[in-house]
């Protein structure tokens, strides 16, 4: 029992790394082709849902660790802009535009 805790301890950090180097997977319900058959015999490939139409879905940590660093620089651009807006003057305060 311990040595698989500790498999899965070194394995996890492993894990990470490729997630980070290999981001992306081909989706599993289209097959990484980004449509999927109709469902009548004569009807039209349609758009895979999942992938979006692009074959390829992020791995959980890489969604993980994207969007961290999207709120991060949200939070950057907010942050810049309301001291901006507090170094302005009360008469700049109204020409700035929101």
């Amino acid at each position: 029992m311990t040595n698989l805790i500790l498999a899965s301890l070194a394995g996890l950090p492993l894990y990470a790394v490729f997630c980070l180097a290999v981001p992306a997977k081909a989706c599993r319900r289209c097959g990484g082709w980004g449509s999927k058959p109709g469902r009548r015999s004569r009807s039209a490939r349609r758009h895979c849902r999942r992938c979006d139409g692009t074959g390829q879905r992020f791995r959980v940590p890489a969604r993980a660790v994207y969007r961290v660093r999207g709120a991060m620089r949200r939070h950057a651009w907010l942050t810049a802009r309301a001291a901006g807006r507090a170094a302005a003057g009360p008469a700049e305060r109204e020409q700035v535009p929101r």
